[in-house]
């Protein structure tokens, strides 16, 4: 008998996709996907019950079979549909959260001691091209994490003086208005709560700003 080698590189392919994910992101897409199939199932007993409800009170007699099913396989597809755009949507990088995931940003206590915030991840210099201008003025940002952001909001940025915290669009436009009014060349100072996932979806939607604008920017240290 002959080896299916394109069945067993396919299962080596997933093998290592499933080691790259990683334990954590793993379970977490698995989580993921029960919860779409959760939505399907939900989606299909709405679209029964339903059909039925309008067989009985509505119409008054039992519609053909093929269209309780079709309606059925729409309700559970809609349901489904809703279920992923919810936990796949844009969580700035952690599944259907807030994207800065609820992660404390601390490296693990040593022999009892207490936790330090873990920086280790970000960066303190950064390259600039060589057209960027020097920075006279910088711009100084808190990126905030877990609680401190408001619930159901994308709000993880807090400028120096500022009682309430934005939106990135929001710290965009307020960055190129203040960029508009001055002729300094702004920069960004950006810091971290003790909250802040350094590898979180609101650091990284930051980054990935900043890089397209080339705005320098220097990390003094957590909050």
């Amino acid at each position: 008998m002959v080896p299916d080698f394109t069945r067993i590189g396919a299962t080596i392919m997933f093998a290592l996709a499933l080691t790259e994910l990683g334990a954590d992101r793993l379970s977490r897409l698995i989580m993921q996907l029960l919860a779409v199939g959760g939505g399907f199932l939900a989606g299909f007993a709405i679209a029964w019950l339903l059909g039925m409800a309008i067989d009985k009170w509505v119409t008054g007699r039992e519609s053909p079979f093929f269209m309780h099913k079709v309606a059925r396989m729409l309700g559970g597809l809609i349901g489904a549909i809703i279920v992923a755009m919810i936990v796949f949507g844009d969580g700035n990088g952690g599944g259907g959260g807030r994207g800065d995931g609820e992660g404390s940003g601390k490296l693990p206590a040593k022999n009892g001691g207490a936790e330090t915030p873990d920086t280790s991840t970000v960066p303190t210099t950064v390259v600039l091209p060589k057209d960027v201008p020097p920075v006279s003025e910088l711009v100084k940002v808190t990126i905030l994490g877990g609680e401190e952001v408001p619930k159901d909001s994308q709000r993880f940025y807090k400028l120096d003086g500022d009682a309430q915290p934005i939106t990135l669009v929001e710290l965009r436009e307020r960055f190129q208005t203040r960029k508009q009014s001055t002729t300094k060349s702004l920069g960004l100072e950006i810091r971290l709560s003790d909250r802040t996932d350094p590898d979180g979806g609101a650091v990284r939607q930051l980054e990935r700003w900043r890089k397209d604008e080339a705005i320098s920017v220097t990390y003094p240290g957590s909050k």
